[in-house]
């Protein structure tokens, strides 16, 4: 945090910086019968082992990325891929990737908008792993919602999910395709992902009990 402050006292001329984190919400924490999801989600619309990514879709959230590596990896020979995300700006490098597919791939990859909350929870859930590539981000929550809800994730180290060191491991440069293709398949056939051992490190650093003390502490602090 205190580059943050730093950075606001020197630029901005901003005195008296609290930093509190962001969080998860508890639902993602939840135990549940990962089985009993995926034969649901495979009754329903008919996907059994799967890929996920959760972003709405933009250029810079990177779909292109995934699909690029999903086809130079015949991952379709073993996976779906599911894109669940509201469109806020086209993707033409994605579209055009997917429009050259052979209809037999095509029918392997599933894309929702409109995706009710529960209805998510269950896609993310019943995944076998999550991918975030985004080049720039705010935030980043998807990747650390995966992570309490212990599905093996990776993500882009861009931007703000640079912050997400608990999961350096996972963690790629997503303008480096190479990078990328090497997370995705050590998540993929990595026996031991330490899913229990990641969400202990995400609590400890992002709740929002954390960020309710750092407030309640800089509500009593009095400027100087």
């Amino acid at each position: 945090s205190i580059p943050k402050i730093l950075i606001l006292d020197e630029n901005f001329a901003v005195k008296n910086v609290w930093i509190t984190t962001n969080a998860v919400s508890e639902e993602f924490f939840e135990t549940y019968e990962k089985k009993k999801i995926q034969d649901e989600i495979f009754q329903k619309h008919g996907i059994s082992k799967y890929i996920i990514c959760i972003s709405r879709w933009e250029p810079r959230k990177k779909q292109d990325l995934i699909l690029k590596s999903y086809i130079n990896l015949e991952l379709y020979k073993k996976y779906d891929l599911v894109f669940i995300g509201d469109t806020t700006f086209e993707n033409k490098k994605y579209n055009e990737l997917y429009a050259n597919l052979d209809n037999e791939i095509k029918q392997n990859i599933h894309t929702f908008e409109k995706v009710p909350f529960n209805e998510m929870l269950s896609f993310l859930r019943g995944s076998e792993l999550l991918i975030y590539p985004s080049i720039a981000e705010g935030f980043g929550i998807p990747p650390l919602e995966s992570v309490a809800a212990k599905v093996p994730t990776i993500t882009s180290n861009a931007t703000a999910m640079s912050d997400f060191d608990f999961l350096k491991k996972y963690s790629f440069d997503p303008m480096n395709q190479q990078d990328f293709e090497e997370k995705l398949m050590l998540a993929l056939t990595i026996e031991d992902l330490e899913l229990d051992e990641l969400a202990t490190a995400l609590i400890q650093k992002y709740s929002w009990k954390k960020a309710a003390i750092a407030y309640q502490e800089a509500l009593k602090t009095k400027k100087p």
